[in-house]
């Protein structure tokens, strides 16, 4: 009887949403949450995504919008959507207020490295570039979004990309200018590890052990 339920209880929140009566914002900011999330259950995404373009018209200060946009993206991108769930991150990055865009940029990457992966052809000659256009997405990230904790994430993507391709070089490049432009950051440990794997590719030995 879910979507029994759910209609009664959209029922219920329009009258709140509509009311003409002085409701706090909160209340009205909580129906809309709860809205969309009775749509995201029900699995009727179309209708969750047009209570978050209306409620961001009404509420452009908000950050529940983004949350809603992500649970949606991901949901799609789980189904096999791949490209509608893309979209939606990209709505995400459209919000002039949301905190959520590293991590959609985040997962606009992961959902075209996933996309590369399907059906790939690992005899083909052009197998070890396929995730080329996703690490064009985890290097956005990067740029846009250093300080948060998705960064990390991408450099690491990035980096066994170019050992994926054996482009040791290129790896040993991008790991020397990430410890000079990122000499604080919580991801640096794992990338000395990755750096100790470079090296020994390289047969630079020395650097190796030194890292």
């Amino acid at each position: 009887q879910a979507h029994e339920k759910a209609n009664e209880g959209l029922q219920r929140l329009d009258s709140i949403i509509v009311s003409k009566n002085p409701l706090p914002t909160s209340l009205k900011e909580s129906a809309f949450k709860t809205k969309w999330e009775l749509f995201i259950e029900i699995e009727d995404y179309a209708s969750a995504i047009a209570t978050c373009a209306v409620f961001n018209r009404l509420y452009p200060g908000s950050s529940y919008a983004d949350e809603a946009l992500m649970r949606i993206g991901k949901a799609k991108v789980d189904s096999g959507s791949i490209d509608e769930g893309i979209g939606i991150f990209r709505q995400v990055l459209n919000l002039p207020n949301s905190t959520a865009k590293a991590e959609a940029q985040f997962n606009i990457a992961e959902a075209m490295y996933a996309a590369a992966d399907k059906g790939a052809d690992a005899n083909s000659p052009g197998y070890p570039r396929r995730h080329s256009a996703a690490m064009q997405q985890y290097k956005l990230c990067l740029d846009k979004y250093p300080d948060s904790p998705f960064a990390g994430q991408s450099i690491g993507r990035l980096v066994d990309y170019y050992v994926e391709i054996k482009d040791f070089v290129q790896a040993d490049d991008m790991l020397n200018q990430i410890f000079v432009e990122y000499p604080d950051a919580d991801f640096l440990p794992g990338m000395l590890l990755k750096w100790v794997i470079i090296s020994y590719q390289m047969g630079n030995y020395e650097q190796a052990i030194d890292k």
